[in-house]
């Protein structure tokens, strides 16, 4: 008899999710641009919008947000964020990242160590270099033909590699693995900006039939 009640115990003790959060709760990262600042690093992550509980999402209205915040380490400014999004940040749906050329030449294994010790991260996300122009810019770009300018760096990177021979994509895993490999020169897809990038960054980009702005693969890095 207690041994029976001792497992029925044991199984209610086991049931659940010890760390569970409501979706409202969370800040859904889906892009993540790295540039270099003063004091260190400047992180900026874009967000999708929940919709507001009364009024909805208007038509017109911005579907995401982009904070950024800066710190002597990726990883403070990364918190320093969460000082001003009222969400916690989750990048468990990351799709892609963007890194300043300057990153990229001195620091990119402070962003990968970052990234591979993230366990929220699932390491399959595009990683890009951002070529005269700032990575944060990158992620404001509207754009009309997608809902959430993530999904329009991703699907420029995938689809622009097999099209164009001028570019490639590579997702952060095989990134990593090219670096550790001996004999291989770990390389990147370049991304810019074609166009006016404050007229690009507004809402009225979506609705004209050319956009002010564009973002445009180019050359590997």
């Amino acid at each position: 008899m207690y041994k029976k009640i001792l497992i029925i115990l044991i199984i209610l003790l086991q049931t659940g999710c010890f760390n569970y959060q409501e979706l409202n709760s969370l800040a859904i990262t889906t892009s993540i641009a790295i540039d270099k600042s003063d004091d260190g690093y400047e992180v900026s992550i874009l967000i999708a919008n929940a919709q507001n509980k009364q009024s909805g999402t208007k038509e017109g209205e911005a579907k995401t947000t982009v904070y950024s915040a800066t710190g002597k380490t990726l990883s403070e400014a990364l918190k320093n964020i969460d000082l001003k999004s009222p969400r916690q940040t989750y990048i468990g749906h990351l799709s892609s990242i963007i890194i300043s050329e300057d990153v990229a030449k001195n620091n990119i294994i402070d962003v990968l160590d970052l990234l591979i010790r993230d366990s929220e991260s699932t390491k399959r996300f595009y990683i890009a270099v951002s070529h005269n122009d700032k990575a944060k810019d990158i992620l404001k770009i509207m754009s009309p033909l997608e809902t959430f300018p993530a999904e329009t760096i991703s699907k420029n990177i995938g689809t622009s590699s097999e099209s164009q021979a001028i570019s490639t994509s590579i997702i952060y895993s095989e990134f990593i693995s090219n670096i550790l490999k001996k004999g291989i020169d770990p390389v990147l897809p370049s991304i810019s900006i074609e166009g006016n990038t404050k007229e690009g960054s507004k809402n009225s980009n979506l609705e004209k039939s050319e956009p002010s702005a564009s973002i445009i693969l180019g050359p590997i890095a």
